[in-house]
């Protein structure tokens, strides 16, 4: 774990923090013990997905036949859709490409009909096949849960998001990696926003890191022509006169449809409708298009004046103004949360009278979900004038507006926030409205100046509105009340420092300033994960302060240091681990410098930097050093917090945490858990005072606890951390499943492993079951970084089920996981060999093609091409595509990569990264090989059992070569298990060698401590044993190493009598019997 989220200094002075700070947003699940499955769902989804074609659209009734917003809004569909054939093929060719999963977000501003073409492109798809889906947040007007859909379309999967700038990016994301979009075909989300400013950049990184192309597109105007705009009026026109019953033929456009205004479909609809309605009222219509949205709105107040005469509602003007005031601010609620807010706000002074208001206003504005009351005034730009004409504007009276003009309207916003009344959309609809209209930008301003908390409580959208929209002023006050990190305000905390940042680089001449802007801007960007961008802003940090500290050292060597520990930050998050582990190394080495000068100024920046770089050696696998690093980031760390708890405390918790986790790599597992304790014992204390914050904290240190415990066969121990783990990591993955949905995944397969071991057979089925179904989800979005968790899951899966008897179950688990491991090995393989070839080159050497190889090698040939040539001559894998296959060119290029690194240090440092980067992935598939052939002996198949085996044995001495401490414990097991399918197929010798080797690897007869051995040395034993006495050879030898496989297994029974009483008794009883029948005694 690096520090990722250390807060930069700010550009005036202050001190690195290491913070993790965020609220849990969204429902709460409480579980109990954890005996069986695991979901994470909830009551209410953040979401929904609406099968398209939904149910046909009702005539509109006849009070809302001559209403202009009814007449106006999309979903009504009273003018047809006409043109845009262009778009329309441009659409179809992005759903027909070869991508599996692609993401387009097409954005226009309001009113350019982005909902009615993705509606058409929807109609469409359907006919070519497709399912469809119309996904809506749980925060839109109108929302209602529903079930879904089911994806039958035989050729994809079409999703379409309207008003996706509004959406969480956590929601966004659950959506694209949402099990509901499986599908055999392809998948495609259409998201549709009003403007792609900022968010869309900040959106991209992450959806490809999940593997999902991603592209972003703006709708041009419908009509960009005064042909075209006529012809969109024209057929507007004809159905409002339809509607309204007059003659079209003599309705004429309001002056020149040449004006900008008229790029936008609803301005030209809004036009067609005010020509009619003029028309029909034989009155002047207004010929500026800005205008139109007055004469509409006017129009409402008359509808509501029209249903009171008929009686069909009896609330009076001020009453509904108000209402729909409000419900345009706050969008749907329910009737006792609506009754809430009109009395608070003074609107009504009893729930009887809120009702009948509430009741005229749903008369009047129909809601989408019959459950809520509050339907905003619809299109949202009418909606948004709405808002304008009712604020006062501070200045002189508008003309002919003053029918909605109300100074009650002036403190509104503010009294719905204080009441603690979600304002998302509240800040979005003023930020929306205050485009085009100043007064409502300025009482906007004045209400986040006031409290600038009020945009941050508004969620990451409403935030993102406002970063784009703000003046610097709002967006300045509100930057020191941002959260260090918060999953969903990220993004647009990201955002909204740019603006600033990008402002005050245009009034800043400090170069020293410049670099700490830079810095702070590349960090919130990492902490949005947008590390490329957090990269290219971050490098020119660096360049300026090595410039500085170049001439003064003393000044500005900490501002290097800390440019130079982000940028490792972010190069770790690209990948990029040897330049990452680079500049962490000389963040360190300045920060040492500064500390033994000034320790109390500079010890708590150098022990963030050593923990980064723990981190960073432990990705390029060298443990030991990663290990040495972060105790000295303990060490300190631990004096820190001696003297200032509060502050330190929280570091020190995550930095043993850490070690814990260091320790474990190098297997001084005893060490690690004392270490881990000490941990859960701080984050325990750390949660108690602020759950949000340290809950995540907590949960990962129980999961280390828990892993450390059953190393040691503290089994029982081991099952109640995890069970704890998993019940936080449960609660967390309900509200952001996008973040711990990976963690729950971890946690519920280990404390599957440690069912097992238990002897809880169908409680690990079920538990890792359950993690096999939140990795298949994730495997589906990011393969390439949770294929090896799946594998490694269903590893386990098919362990589990050959003890639950279900045998070809099992087996066809661990071949799924050998074919997942086979194709990680593969594609690491590729990449290593490219490495190889290029370290080849350096020495003047390539790899032969077939026709050099027929060559007779000339003497002007260097002895080590001609040793290349040999090897390659020799370990021809074929064209054959299997494991097999696969192992020779693992093998060659094992044997490769001596020749070369024996020629040239300098090659040797240059492969290094690479080569134990494949080693671990082949660690991977020789254990799952092994596994299999378990699987494979119990349904009967003993000769490919006993191939497979033998692969697993000859990768494991390969990887021992590379590392041999620590992959010693893996060739053991694979001896072992090669031993027994040796011994199994009649290959007596062979058998007694394979695991009389395996011993000797532990240290056998001499080195043994009975008194801290572990299972495995005692399944070594037993097994070495076992061939011996089915041999009938080497008895005395057999003999000892069953007592001291017996002794283990009772000290271990002593405390976890279910995991290991029955190893105890069938060793006891084969020291009984001696020479009895073994055949039952086979090592798991």
């Amino acid at each position: 774990m690096r520090w990722r989220n250390n807060a930069p200094r700010s550009a005036v002075g202050g001190t690195v923090h290491n913070s993790a700070n965020g609220n849990l947003i969204g429902p709460v699940v409480q579980t109990g013990a954890v005996h069986g499955d695991v979901h994470v769902t909830s009551a209410k989804r953040g979401y929904a997905l609406r099968s398209f074609p939904g149910p046909e659209h009702s005539a509109l009734p006849e009070p809302s036949r001559r209403q202009p917003s009814q007449l106006l809004l999309a979903r009504n569909e009273v003018v047809d859709f006409i043109g845009r054939e262009s778009d329309l093929r441009e659409l179809d060719r992005w759903r027909r490409g070869a991508a599996r999963i692609d993401a387009l977000l097409l954005h226009a501003p309001g009113g350019f009909g982005k909902t009615r073409l993705a509606v058409k492109f929807a109609a469409r798809s359907v006919a070519a096949g497709w399912t469809v889906a119309f996904a809506q947040h749980g925060s839109d007007p109108g929302f209602a849960a529903c079930d879904g859909i089911s994806p039958t379309g035989a050729e994809g999967l079409l999703v379409v998001v309207d008003y996706a700038d509004r959406w969480p990016r956590s929601d966004l994301l659950a959506l694209v990696e949402d099990v509901r979009l499986r599908h055999n075909g392809a998948r495609r989300i259409l998201l549709l926003a009003r403007s792609p400013r900022r968010c869309w950049d900040l959106l991209q990184y992450p959806l490809r890191k999940l593997g999902v192309s991603a592209d972003a597109r703006r709708l041009p105007e419908l009509a960009t022509d005064l042909a075209s705009r006529r012809e969109v009026f024209t057929a507007a026109r004809n159905r409002f006169a339809e509607v309204f019953g007059v003659d079209a033929e003599g309705v004429r456009p309001l002056g020149s449809l040449d004006h900008s205004a008229y790029g936008s479909v609803l301005t030209i609809h809004m036009a067609a409708l005010v020509a009619v309605d003029a028309s029909d009222r034989r009155r002047l219509p207004p010929t500026d298009p800005g205008a139109l949205s007055e004469y509409l709105l006017h129009r409402e107040i008359d509808h509501w004046a029209a249903m009171r005469e008929t009686r069909a509602i009896t609330s009076g003007h001020e009453e509904l103004a108000r209402a729909a005031f409000i419900a345009t601010l706050v969008g749907p609620v329910s009737h006792r949360e609506g009754v809430a807010v009109l009395r608070g706000l003074g609107v009504a002074a009893s729930d009887c009278e809120a009702g009948r208001i509430l009741a005229d206003h749903s008369a009047c504005y129909p809601p989408a979900d019959d459950q809520t009351v509050l339907e905003p005034v619809y299109p949202d730009r009418l909606g948004e004038d709405f808002l304008a004409y009712c604020l006062p504007t501070g200045t002189a009276g508008r003309d002919g507006a003053t029918r909605m003009l109300d100074p009650w309207t002036v403190d509104v916003a503010a009294r719905l926030i204080d009441e603690g009344v979600p304002h998302g959309q509240l800040i979005t609809v003023l930020t929306e409205s205050g485009k085009r209209w100043p007064h409502v930008g300025a009482h906007l301003r004045d209400l986040l100046l006031v409290d600038p908390g009020r945009a941050v409580t508004a969620g990451g959208a409403a935030l993102m509105a406002v970063a784009n929209a703000a003046d610097i002023r709002v967006l300045a006050a509100i930057e020191p009340l941002l959260p260090d990190h918060h999953a969903d305000l990220d993004p647009a905390a990201a955002a909204l420092v740019r603006r600033l940042t990008d402002y005050r680089l245009v009034h800043t001449r400090s170069p020293e300033a410049r670099a700490r802007l830079l810095i702070g801007l590349g960090w919130r960007l990492g902490n949005a994960g947008a590390f490329d961008q957090a990269l290219r802003t971050t490098e020119p940090a660096v360049r300026i302060y090595r410039e500085l500290a170049a001439d003064h050292p003393s000044a500005h060597e900490p501002g290097l240091a800390l440019s130079l520990h982000h940028l490792g930050t972010h190069l770790a998050g690209i990948g990029r681990k040897q330049e990452a582990l680079e500049a962490s190394q000389e963040a360190v080495a300045i920060r040492k410098r500064l500390a033994e000068a000034d320790p109390c100024a500079h010890e708590a920046d150098l022990a963030s930097s050593l923990n980064n770089l723990a981190a960073d050696l432990s990705e390029v696998n060298l443990r030991e050093l990663a290990l040495a690093t972060i105790e000295e980031a303990v060490d300190i760390h631990r004096r820190l917090a001696a003297h200032d708890p509060t502050a330190h405390e929280p570091t020190l918790a995550a930095t043993l945490n850490n070690l814990g986790m260091h320790l474990a790599g190098v297997q001084r597992t005893a060490k690690a858990l004392d270490v881990a304790e000490e941990a859960v014992r701080l984050y325990r204390n750390l949660a108690a005072r602020d759950p949000h914050v340290f809950s995540p904290d907590l949960a990962s240190a129980l999961h280390n606890l828990g892993t450390h415990r059953a190393e040691l066969g503290h089994l029982t121990a081991a099952l109640d951390a995890t069970e704890e783990a998993v019940l936080i990591r449960t609660r967390l993955a309900v509200s952001r499943r996008v973040v711990f949905e990976a963690e729950l995944a971890a946690s519920l397969h280990s404390l599957a492993t440690t069912c097992a071991e238990l002897g809880f057979g169908d409680r690990a089925l079920s538990h890792v079951q359950n993690a096999i179904d939140h990795y298949e989800r994730l495997h589906f979005t990011a393969p390439e970084i949770y294929a090896p968790k799946l594998a490694a899951c269903l590893h386990n899966q098919g362990a589990h089920l050959s003890r639950a008897g279900k045998l070809d179950d099992a087996a066809a688990a661990s071949r799924r996981a050998v074919a997942i491991r086979a194709d990680i090995a593969e594609a690491a393989l590729s990449r290593y060999e490219e490495l190889l070839a290029e370290a080849m080159l350096r020495l003047g050497v390539r790899l032969p093609g077939p026709s050099l190889l027929d060559e007779k090698p000339s003497p002007a040939v260097s002895s080590l091409q001609r040793s290349v040539n040999a090897i390659v001559r020799s370990m021809d894998p074929g064209n054959v595509q299997s494991t097999r296959n696969l192992e020779i060119r693992l093998a060659r290029a094992a044997r490769l990569t001596a020749v070369v690194t024996s020629a040239s240090p300098v090659v040797e440092g240059l492969l290094a990264l690479g080569q134990r980067e494949l080693a671990r992935v082949e660690c991977g598939l020789a254990r799952t090989l092994s596994a299999l052939s378990s699987r494979l002996v119990d349904i009967g198949k003993g000769s490919e059992a006993l191939k497979t085996s033998e692969q697993a044995v000859s990768t494991c001495r390969r990887l021992v070569a590379v590392d041999p401490v620590l992959y010693r414990p893996d060739l053991i097991s694979c001896l072992v298990n090669h031993g027994v399918r040796l011994a199994e197929s009649g290959h007596r010798d062979h058998a007694l060698k394979a695991t009389e080797y395996a011993v000797s690897l532990l240290g056998w007869p001499s080195a043994i401590d009975l008194g801290s051995s572990t299972a495995m040395t005692a399944c070594a034993l037993r097994a070495y044993a076992w061939v011996r006495l089915k041999a009938s050879l080497e008895l005395e030898s057999a003999s000892d190493a069953m007592e001291q496989a017996h002794a283990i297994y009772r000290r271990l029974a002593r405390d976890e009598p279910s995991a290991f009483g029955d190893a105890a008794l069938a060793t006891r009883r084969t020291m009984t019997a001696r020479l009895g029948d073994p055949d039952g005694l086979q090592p798991d």
